[in-house]
């Protein structure tokens, strides 16, 4: 009775954590199908009821309300399939990210392996898959994978030159590279150079960044792809190489690997 009663309470634990971690967050749910929406409505309100939830059945609104605030959702979860449109789900991220949408994108479809091979060859950038019918534990990991990559994103960079603080997003960095005496910060709306030392750099990010070479250090939420001597990174919109050194090309590649699990 007292193994059973432990086991409850540690049960309970676990879904009061899971609450805690999802609570205000926003996601939009686009889907030709109404009712298949408010379906993953009702999936995720039963998680957390404090997730504020927008359906969507027409995307040129979607696309309207990300035009006028790009970081108004922290994800979009964006059916495959729609059936009524010359255009499918894979197009439609594709323009969200044309549009420097700042949403976690996951796609859902019951069709997996025939629209993730298109998201590969179109080097759509997506946070993650979610199969039809929705899967009550599936959502659960999403929800807080998206979580947690949102309070990743809280986490800043603070630089200090010449009585001048300057604050980045760790989220928000691509990749950093260390040139003649300065260091130039790859960032999502560009680059930008500072006076400060790479080292000091390098020992205030977190683990999902990693120095694949001397003076060259890549966050890897942005790497599309690892080759035999070279990482692809998405930056601007443009698939960009960076040279792995070969005594970190091994190391590198376990580490990516374990991180993206």
């Amino acid at each position: 009775v007292y193994d059973r009663l432990f086991d409850e309470l540690k049960e309970l634990e676990h879904e009061t954590g899971i609450r805690r971690k999802i609570t205000d967050m926003r996601i939009a749910i686009c889907d030709d199908y109404m009712e298949h929406a408010r379906d993953i409505e009702e999936k995720i309100t039963s998680v957390n009821e404090g997730i504020l939830t927008d359906l969507y059945d027409d995307i040129e609104q979607l696309f309207v309300e990300v035009n006028a605030d790009k970081k108004k959702y922290d994800a979009v979860f964006m059916d495959m399939e729609w059936e009524n449109n010359t255009r499918s789900g894979v197009d439609y991220v594709q323009m969200l990210s044309d549009m420097d949408c700042r949403a976690r994108i996951v796609c859902v479809t019951a069709y997996t392996m025939k629209y993730i091979e298109k998201l590969f060859w179109n080097n759509v950038d997506i946070f993650g898959v979610i199969n039809k019918p929705v899967n009550m534990e599936s959502l659960r990991k999403v929800l807080v994978k998206i979580a947690d990559s949102r309070d990743k994103s809280k986490k800043e960079l603070v630089l200090s030159f010449n009585d001048t603080v300057f604050r980045v997003g760790m989220n928000e960095i691509i990749y950093v590279k260390s040139e003649a005496h300065k260091t130039i910060i790859y960032m999502l709306d560009g680059e930008k150079s500072f006076y400060v030392s790479f080292k000091s750099i390098r020992s205030q990010v977190p683990e999902y960044f990693y120095c694949i070479n001397k003076g060259l250090l890549v966050n890897m939420n942005y790497v599309k792809r690892i080759e035999q001597s070279e990482v692809v990174m998405l930056y601007r919109k443009q698939m960009i190489t960076l040279p792995v050194a070969r005594e970190k090309r091994k190391d590198f590649k376990n580490r990516f690997f374990e991180y993206i699990g």
